[in-house]
C-alpha cells in the first residue's frame, strides 16, 4: 500500500492512500463457500482524507471505494464496488477531550444484476454517529460513539432494514510494558446467504500485549461476536482466543508462535464447529 499527506497550512492538509491485496476468505467466516480449496480475491482500495481546523473546531470529509473480485468464476456473484462518503465535524472542549458528529452515506454495487438465486444484493446504507474522542496523557486513549444504519435493498423482496451502530476502541497503557486494548462494535454487513438481506454483527473484544524483555514479546486476545441473519432464522454465536510470542533474533527477524481457538455455535445445522490451530514461523 500507499499512502501521501499534503500539508496545505497550518490549519488544512489533504491525505491519499491506495493499496492492494490478495486475500483467502477464512474458514472460520460465515461466508465462507465450504470447498476443498479456500476463496481468493483481490482487494483494490482507495481513500482520500481533507481536514481543516479552526481553533477548536474540526472539520474533515472521508471519501473511500473498494474493488472486490473474486479468483474463481465460483464466486462472481460477490464481486462488487463500495463506495463511501463521511464528513466529519469535531469539537475540543478540553485539551483532551473532543465531540463530534459523522453522518455516512455508503454504496454496494455488485457486478451481477441478480445472484444464483435471483437476487439483487445492491444496497445503500445511511446513517450517522456521534461520539467522544479522549487522549489522557497517552495512558488512556481511544474515541466512543453511537448511532444508526438504514439499509435500504435493491430488491423488492427485502424491507429496509435499521438499526443501532457502535464503535469503541480504547488502549490503555498500564506500564510502559503493558498495553490493554478494548472493542466494542455493532454494524450492518452484507451476506450470501440465499434467504437473507444482510447480517447485523455485535462484537465485544479485549486485547493484552506484554514485553517480557527487549526481544520477547507475548499477547493474548479474546472476543465474542454474534451474526444475526435479517429475514433467516440463522444466528451464530463465535468465541475466539489467541494467545502469541515473539522473540525477536535481530532487526531483520524474528521467531513467532500462535495458538488461537475458534468456536461457533449457529442454530443452522451443519455450520457450528471448533478448531484449534498452532502455527510456528520465522518473520523476516
Amino acid at each position: 500500500d500507499a499512502s501521501l499527506l499534503l500539508d496545505i497550512s497550518r490549519r488544512a492538509n489533504l491525505r491519499v492512500g491506495a493499496a492492494f491485496d490478495r486475500l483467502t476468505v477464512d474458514r472460520a467466516d460465515p461466508e465462507e463457500a465450504g470447498r476443498e480449496d479456500p476463496e481468493e480475491l483481490d482487494q483494490l482500495r482507495g481513500n482520500v482524507v481533507a481536514s481543516y481546523r479552526i481553533n477548536r473546531l474540526g472539520i474533515a470529509v472521508e471519501a473511500k471505494a473498494s474493488d472486490i473480485s473474486f479468483v474463481d468464476e465460483l464466486d462472481e456473484d460477490s464481486d462488487r464496488q463500495e463506495y463511501e462518503i463521511a464528513p466529519k465535524v469535531s469539537y475540543e472542549f478540553l485539551p483532551a477531550l473532543s465531540g463530534f458528529v459523522e453522518p455516512f452515506y455508503r454504496v454496494r454495487d455488485f457486478d451481477n444484476d441478480r445472484d444464483a438465486g435471483g437476487i439483487d444484493r445492491d444496497s445503500d446504507v445511511r446513517g450517522a454517529f456521534v461520539g467522544v474522542s479522549y487522549d489522557l496523557t497517552e495512558i488512556l486513549y481511544g474515541d466512543t460513539s453511537i448511532g444508526y444504519f438504514d439499509t435500504e435493498f435493491a430488491d423488492d423482496r427485502f424491507d429496509n432494514e435499521t438499526g443501532v451502530s457502535v464503535r469503541s476502541r480504547t488502549t490503555w497503557n498500564i506500564t510502559p510494558l503493558t498495553t490493554l486494548k478494548g472493542t466494542v462494535s455493532r454494524e450492518n454487513l452484507i451476506t450470501n446467504e440465499p434467504n437473507s438481506s444482510s447480517r447485523t454483527r455485535f462484537l465485544v473484544g479485549a486485547e493484552a500485549q506484554h514485553e517480557l524483555r527487549r526481544n520477547v514479546l507475548v499477547g493474548a486476545k479474546a472476543s465474542f461476536f454474534q451474526d444475526d441473519f435479517t429475514d433467516d432464522d440463522r444466528e451464530d454465536d463465535n468465541l475466539t482466543f489467541e494467545a502469541t510470542a515473539d522473540y525477536l533474533v535481530n532487526r531483520y527477524a524474528s521467531l513467532a508462535a500462535s495458538w488461537d481457538i475458534t468456536d461457533r455455535d449457529s442454530s443452522q445445522d451443519g455450520t457450528s464447529f471448533t478448531r484449534n490451530r498452532f502455527l510456528i514461523g520465522i518473520r523476516t
